[in-house]
């Protein structure tokens, strides 16, 4: 026959090494009334333009939950153009690789790649230069990203209208020609056999 011990546990508190402490309604009335203080404070520095007083408590409390709508409204914004480039660019660079040097997806391929680029660029730093921490980094970063996706989409008008084009261009790396060039000659040798 097994003989089964049963120990009795003491207290509660013997258990643990730390106190316990009783927290009665009063107490978390108290916390409530703290957390509340700290909002209160968080949002005061949020705005600091004006000063919130009591009453403002509701429409402070409106235009948080505005704020955070349109902070979420945003970012699906953003995600949503994201992809919208993302999947767009899927038939022109096909295109542009079926038809060839076509100056239409040229211009089209010199809008949409650097937008696409710059929306990539725009979230890296977001994510890893935060406003909340780093504000005149971020504000840095984002404005030299903004100028320099203007020189670029700059930049690629002009390689489209004075040069070959993009086509063309990726075209002649891989093969060592491009059917623009050759069309051109080919055009100005049928212009001189005119003359």
């Amino acid at each position: 026959m097994i003989r089964r011990t049963v120990t009795k546990t003491k207290r509660l508190s013997d258990l643990f090494p730390f106190r316990l402490q009783k927290i009665g309604t009063q107490a978390l009335q108290a916390q409530a009334q703290q957390m509340r203080e700290i909002q209160h404070q968080s949002l005061q520095r949020a705005t600091p333009n004006h000063e919130l007083s009591n009453s403002d408590n509701s429409d402070s409390a409106a235009r948080s939950r505005r704020e955070k709508l349109l902070a979420r409204w945003h970012g699906s914004e953003h995600w949503t153009t994201e992809r919208f480039y993302s999947i767009l660019l899927v038939p022109l660079v096909g295109t542009a690789l079926a038809a060839g040097p076509v100056s239409a997806i040229d211009f089209a391929l010199g809008i949409f790649v650097p937008l696409h680029t710059h929306m990539g660029f725009d979230t890296m730093i977001q994510d890893y230069v935060p406003t909340r921490k780093y504000r005149q980094a971020n504000l840095a970063l984002r404005w030299s990203l903004r100028v320099l996706t203007g020189l670029v989409l700059y930049s690629v008008f002009c390689f489209n209208t004075m040069d070959v084009g993009l086509t063309a261009f990726v075209q002649r790396l891989w093969t060592g020609e491009s059917r623009r060039v050759l069309k051109l000659e080919i055009e100005a040798a049928a212009a001189a056999k005119a003359q």
